[in-house]
This record gives C-alpha cells, sequence and structure tokens, in this order.
C-alpha cells in the first residue's frame, strides 16, 4: 500500500494537475451555475405575485435542489475523469441525467432532508421572535442553528466520498453505497474537515473579488476533494 499522503500533498498535486486545464473546469461550473440561476429565477418570478408565494417558493427550491444532485453528479464524474487522466468534457456535468441518475437524487434527497430537519428548529424560533425578541431568545435561536449546522456537518462528512462511488460502484444499491461510504470515512473525518477549513482563505479572498477569484478557487477545491475522494478509497 502507497504512503498515506497529506492534505498538503495532495492539495500540491492538485496544483500541478491544474496547470492549463482550469478553462474547461471552468466553463462546466459556469454552465451548472448559469442553470441554477436562471432556474431560481423562473421560481422567483413565478411566486412573488401568488398568495402564499413564500411557501410555493420555498417547495420549489426544495425540488431545484433535488434537481441540483443530477449535476453534482455530472461534476463528481467530471472530475474523477480529469484526476484519472481520462477524456474529459465541460458537458460531462450533464453526465448525471444519463447514469444513475436516480441514485443522484436519492443522495440529494438525503442532504435536504437532513437540512430541512436540522435547521427547522432555528427557523421556526426565527419566525417566532421576528416581531419582539429578547437577548435570551435571540441566544437559544443562534444555539439551535449552531447545533443544526453541527449535525448537518457531521453527515456531509460521513457520506463525502458516496457522490463519486455512484459511479466507482455502479452496482451497489444507494443504501450498500452510504453504508460503505461511512464505512471509509472512519479515520478520515479529521482529515476531511481540516481540508474544508484550509480552503477558507482562498474562498474568503475570492468572495471579496467580487466572486470572480471563485471561478479559479472552486475547481481547486473540487480537484482537491477528488483527490482525497482517491486516498481514502486506496488505503
Amino acid at each position: 500500500m502507497s504512503k498515506i499522503k497529506t492534505c498538503a500533498e495532495l492539495k500540491a498535486i492538485s496544483r500541478d494537475k491544474l496547470l492549463g486545464q482550469y478553462g474547461r473546469l471552468i466553463s462546466a461550473m459556469l454552465i451548472v451555475e448559469l442553470i441554477t440561476t436562471f432556474l431560481d429565477l423562473i421560481a422567483t418570478s413565478v411566486t412573488s405575485s401568488l398568495a402564499y408565494g413564500n411557501i410555493i417558493y420555498n417547495v420549489i427550491t426544495i425540488i431545484i435542489q433535488l434537481f441540483l444532485g443530477i449535476f453534482a453528479s455530472g461534476s463528481a464524474y467530471l472530475y474523477l475523469n480529469f484526476i484519472s487522466d481520462r477524456p474529459y468534457k465541460p458537458s460531462d456535468v450533464f453526465q448525471g441525467f444519463k447514469i444513475h441518475t436516480d441514485k443522484a437524487i436519492l443522495l440529494q434527497g438525503l442532504y435536504v432532508i437532513t437540512s430541512l430537519l436540522c435547521f427547522l428548529p432555528g427557523t421556526v424560533m426565527l419566525y417566532l421572535i421576528r416581531d419582539s425578541y429578547t437577548a435570551t431568545t435571540l441566544m437559544i435561536t443562534m444555539v439551535l442553528i449552531l447545533i443544526g449546522t453541527a449535525i448537518y456537518a457531521i453527515v456531509l462528512l460521513n457520506f463525502f466520498p458516496c457522490i463519486y462511488m455512484i459511479h466507482d460502484f455502479p452496482d451497489l444499491s444507494i443504501k450498500k453505497i452510504l453504508k460503505f461510504g461511512m464505512r471509509k470515512m472512519k479515520g478520515n473525518r479529521l482529515k476531511f474537515l481540516y481540508m474544508g477549513f484550509s480552503f477558507l482563505p482562498l474562498l474568503l479572498v475570492g468572495i471579496l473579488s467580487f466572486g470572480i477569484g471563485l471561478l479559479w478557487v472552486m475547481p481547486y477545491m473540487n480537484t482537491a476533494k477528488a483527490h482525497l475522494y482517491l486516498e481514502i478509497m486506496e488505503q
């Protein structure tokens, strides 16, 4: 078995891999962002004048989130090809519509349901105190939101490999993929968490540059995450 690589080594490998390759990866990212923005604009315009428009908009947003799981699968397919020296192209982000679509939607559904359950208490509390709040109720709301965020982060940590495993293990059911992913993350959760935190300075710079810097930061981060996935699977 090869030597286990550190996060710094995986990021260095990713930087070398990205030399001269940003164009196609940025194009792929922009395709997904444009489609997401377009869908959100449609949802906003359709529901803005309706009774209970906010509720309908939230329902549509959930449906859009499930739909975006297909693009997440396509992006995983693209980056697996990229780091494995297989042919890849920006249109690979649509691959999720061709293969394992049901698994991508089920996996995304897990994330959406978990997110709703985790943030529901904090959201309800914010709604209840919207007109009048005290320091105590505000603190309780913040605690509920922090707890929800922590639980959701734990779910993401446990199921990080699953979106890639959909393509690497096509014969496995989504239930087996989830169990396999959790098992592979044992002993690797802190490594994944550390890698995520290590990108915070670059993400901040990307945001401060009016989002322009994110065009390079996100492919870098996605490439590093794909390398981390392979590292975990090779152990």
